[in-house]
C-alpha cells in the first residue's frame, strides 16, 4: 500500500487508542464511584440492622411488636412501618 495510506491508518489507530484509553478511564471512575456507593449502602444496612436489633420490643404471646421509630428526613417526618 502507498505510504500515505499507511500513515493515515497509523493516525486512525492512534486516535482510536486515545478514545479507548479515555473510555477506560471513565469506566474506572464509574467503577470507583459504584464501589463507594455500595460500601456506603452496606454500612447503612449494617447500622440499620444494629438499630433494629437494639430497638425495644413489646413481649406478647403472638408476635413481638417493634416500637415505631421516627426518622426525620429533610423537613419531613416519616414514620417507617415495622416489619
Amino acid at each position: 500500500p502507498p505510504r500515505r495510506q499507511i500513515v493515515a491508518a497509523a493516525e486512525f489507530n492512534l486516535q482510536r487508542q486515545k478514545r479507548l484509553a479515555g473510555a477506560e478511564d471513565q469506566l474506572k471512575g464509574l467503577t470507583k464511584n459504584l464501589d463507594l456507593m455500595l460500601t456506603a449502602a452496606m454500612q447503612a444496612t449494617r447500622d440499620s440492622q444494629v438499630r433494629t436489633r437494639s430497638a425495644p420490643t413489646a413481649e406478647s404471646s403472638t408476635h413481638p411488636v417493634g416500637i415505631a421509630r421516627h426518622h426525620v428526613v429533610g423537613s419531613h417526618l416519616i414514620i417507617l412501618p415495622q416489619n
